[in-house]
């Protein structure tokens, strides 16, 4: 058995017959021998309610079924009922009954005890795995993904299944296999082991656990938990960027495995990232922009680190987090990524000015005003950069890096002026004249610090690309 057992077993699954749905009480009612039996709690064991009387199982009307309350354990006796505060992961309906059920089990789908036996090899549980649930979300990784929910061992968790494409999804799992070896908190493949021949995946699904097992909510949903505490909210964003220095630092020796496992890791340019936003949601390709662009950034300090490449905040994940007083909240100070399709070698402050340009963006927007002071994001960076990077000969000397921050805002503004994926146009529209507004901010200061001329190059550049749309026609020079 174990992780042999596993791939055979993924032979078996395909995503398209994973049904949604919610599954745990399929086979509850089974043939016993003593007086307790077991309910998993789900809506469908409360319809039942009529087909367990049938048996005598209450004594009195007090104590039939009601409305299940999540957190709790209930006891039925004789002619009393009583409620026993469990764990928040515990969710068992006990019933105590005259005499035994001998309804034979309902028959789970072939999908369900598939995933359920997959999943007990995983994690080499000596206790049965009970599906829970399944639902599609949003994950920020893929167009559709599975959440399926599981129980284990007292405990609720969680992974994710997505359609396979043998090409692109041997690569994301090889990524998101080597950063999890580096200890970068992130999803872990199932089933999966990249190969030093192979650079295809093999099953028609794929299965990611790791930090998805567990997570708790993207880090912009936390941003809206601070509506009225924006101080404090700069104080989780410094977390984030000794996070994403951390990442920087643990992947730093990580080229060799990629390239063991045939994984290319390309290098990222600005014209690279202004052709997927900007020019692919505005159908254009102006080569004199991407020029001028180019002869700024030419100017940055030429040092690179491997990068995640799309930091924004629903691609940071915070844990759930247990205060020693028992309170259950999201964790603003440790994080996870998700979603590798992006990794590439980049300007040490590319994903941290990306990861700052979105949560500007989200946090302007649901939380009273405030300056949110970049600099400290910076700063909070370079030491955890230099802390950590220490140990394995990597520095970064801030002063080498004077005016790179305010080039990669530039940057990023334009590309974020743009995206090919928004469709709702008054949504398009503000977006636009928002970083429009930001990248002219951008181009002034760096005006004033020796950059005239790349800038009078990009001005210029700019009117001919936005010349014709009227909204944006105000704020160009």
């Amino acid at each position: 058995m174990g992780f042999n057992a596993v791939q055979h077993m993924m032979n078996n699954l395909y995503y398209d017959s994973v049904e949604l749905g919610i599954f745990s009480a399929l086979d509850m009612i089974v043939p016993v021998d003593s007086r307790e039996i077991v309910f998993s709690k789900t809506e469908t064991f409360l319809q039942s309610s009529e087909e367990i009387e049938d048996h005598g199982l209450y004594d009195t009307e007090e104590s039939k079924p009601f409305k299940y309350i999540p957190g709790y354990k209930r006891k039925i006796g004789l002619s009393s009922q009583s409620l026993e505060k469990k764990g928040a992961l515990s969710k068992e309906i006990m019933l105590s009954a005259k005499s035994p059920i001998s309804t034979p089990a309902k028959k789970k789908p072939d999908f369900v005890a598939t995933l359920e036996k997959i999943l007990e090899e995983t994690y080499q549980s000596s206790l049965p795995i009970r599906i829970t649930k399944i639902r599609e979300i949003e994950s920020g990784v893929k167009e559709q993904v599975k959440e399926i929910s599981f129980w284990r061992a007292g405990g609720i968790y969680k992974v994710w299944m997505f359609k396979a494409d043998p090409v692109e999804t041997y690569i994301e799992l090889t990524k998101c296999y080597i950063a999890d070896k580096a200890g970068i908190r992130t999803g872990k493949p199932i089933g999966f082991v990249p190969s030093e021949k192979e650079n295809r995946y093999q099953f028609d699904a794929a299965l990611l656990g790791g930090v998805v097992e567990h997570a708790g909510e993207t880090y912009h949903k936390l941003i809206h938990e601070y509506e009225t505490a924006p101080e404090l909210l700069l104080e989780s964003a410094m977390f984030v960027a000794r996070f994403i220095a951390d990442c920087h630092v643990r992947l730093a020796d990580t080229e060799e495995q990629f390239a063991r496992y045939n994984v290319n890791i390309p290098v990222v340019t600005a014209s690279d990232r202004i052709k997927k936003t900007l020019y692919a949601a505005l159908a254009i390709d102006d080569k004199e922009l991407l020029s001028a662009v180019e002869n700024l950034v030419a100017k940055q300090m030429q040092y690179k680190v491997m990068s995640h490449n799309d930091p924004h905040t629903k691609n940071i994940i915070t844990p759930p987090k247990v205060s020693e007083i028992g309170l259950v909240g999201m964790d603003a100070e440790e994080y996870a990524y998700i979603d590798w399709k992006d990794l590439g070698w980049n300007h040490p402050f590319s994903d941290l000015v990306d990861f700052f340009t979105h949560f500007l963006r989200d946090a302007e927007q649901c939380c009273v005003p405030y300056d949110y002071d970049f600099s400290k994001i910076k700063d909070a960076y370079i030491a955890s950069f230099n802390k950590k990077g220490s140990f394995i000969n990597l520095e970064m000397n801030e002063s080498d890096l004077r005016n790179d921050a305010l080039i990669e805002s530039a940057v990023c503004n334009l590309c974020e002026m743009y995206d090919p994926s928004r469709k709702n146009s008054d949504d398009i529209r503000q977006k636009a004249i928002r970083h429009m507004q930001k990248l002219n901010e951008d181009l002034d200061e760096l005006s004033t610090k020796g950059f005239r001329q790349e800038i009078r190059m990009i001005r210029k550049s700019l009117n001919d690309v936005f010349g014709d749309i009227e909204y944006i026609k105000p704020y160009l020079s």
